[in-house]
């Protein structure tokens, strides 16, 4: 078997990878990207135990014809084996945090209200064609998609045998980072759930290896459907934004990550010991990657101000 890495920081880069992988991520596209930097090591005859100021700039200047985009992923990367070397080595050179592209800063998710999402579920059931599978399949995917927080992608993977509607729950397999997870369902999602079910039983006949959801052909949904027959939808709901929002499927994940922890703060619940909780819940490796669905709402907002006052005024 071909090693993982060649260059004199291979120990390193082999652990670095592993820690990796055994948090419960499979890291194959970024260990891509750090055996493109080991490459470039070994090829400069690179023999120094850590990563030193001009290696590090002489690589970034080969990543010249590279988008923003993709720099930064290369960035990224290696900034976080800088940080593992840096653990037992603090002469290792550690690169400045990436700076997110404008394009991404400007387009915030919307997030809906809880009428709002109301609306987009029965504005989906009428979508054409009427008195066929369709508008019973989206209205069921927006709803599970705002029910569960999980990912678009995610659920347009999810087969019959992944659901248990006895039990309640979903399976997730391979997310992203790899990560696969059970999904505990509310009674009325797995209600939803079950009615559709009903439904696509009276168009098709259905095997357990098949797609949950599907299109009028009997095949799984795929992107661009899913993304058009949401744009659909909202136009039906009379939903729109500013321009500087995105308006996507992936907002009702958003969506759902906010009006749990707003939910949450007036239940008068620990918050922090319960994120760890949304962060399995939601795939994400951290709770840093939870908190980057934790936006600002007035809602939000207030009831974080008055569990301060009632800590202040009350102590």
């Amino acid at each position: 078997m071909n090693p993982l890495f060649v260059s004199s920081l291979a120990k390193p880069f082999n652990a670095f990878v592993a820690v990796k992988r055994v948090s419960g991520t499979d890291y194959l596209s970024q260990t891509r990207l750090l055996k493109q930097f080991d490459r470039f090591l070994q090829s400069r005859d690179y023999l120094h135990s850590i990563i030193v100021t001009t290696i590090f700039n002489d690589y970034l200047a080969t990543l010249s014809h590279l988008s923003k985009r993709a720099r930064d992923n290369h960035l990224c990367v290696i900034r976080q084996v800088c940080h593992f070397i840096a653990q037992t080595d603090q002469r290792c050179y550690i690169p400045i945090a990436v700076e997110t592209s404008s394009s991404f800063q400007l387009r915030r998710p919307y997030l809906f209200s809880l009428e709002e999402v109301r609306i987009i579920i029965d504005s989906a059931k009428i979508l054409a064609p009427h008195n066929s599978l369709l508008p019973h399949t989206y209205a069921t995917l927006f709803a599970l998609l705002y029910c569960t927080g999980i990912r678009p992608i995610e659920a347009q993977r999810i087969t019959l045998e992944d659901y248990q509607p006895s039990a309640g729950r979903l399976f997730v397999k391979c997310g992203k980072y790899g990560k696969s997870r059970w999904i505990p369902l509310s009674a009325s999602i797995n209600k939803a759930l079950k009615i559709y079910l009903q439904q696509r039983q009276l168009t098709s006949k259905m095997t357990s290896n098949d797609c949950l959801f599907v299109n009028l052909k009997g095949s799984p949904l795929n992107t661009s459907d899913m993304s058009r027959y949401f744009k659909k939808t909202l136009r039906l709901a009379n939903i729109s934004a500013a321009r500087e929002y995105q308006l996507s499927t992936y907002c009702l994940r958003h969506t759902f990550a906010v009006h749990r922890l707003t939910a949450w703060y007036q239940q008068g619940i620990d918050v922090n010991a319960k994120l760890p909780h949304l962060a399995t819940y939601m795939g994400h490796v951290d709770i840093q990657s939870t908190q980057a669905y934790l936006h600002a709402t007035p809602v939000l907002m207030s009831e974080v101000s008055q569990r301060f006052h009632r800590f202040v005024f009350n102590a």
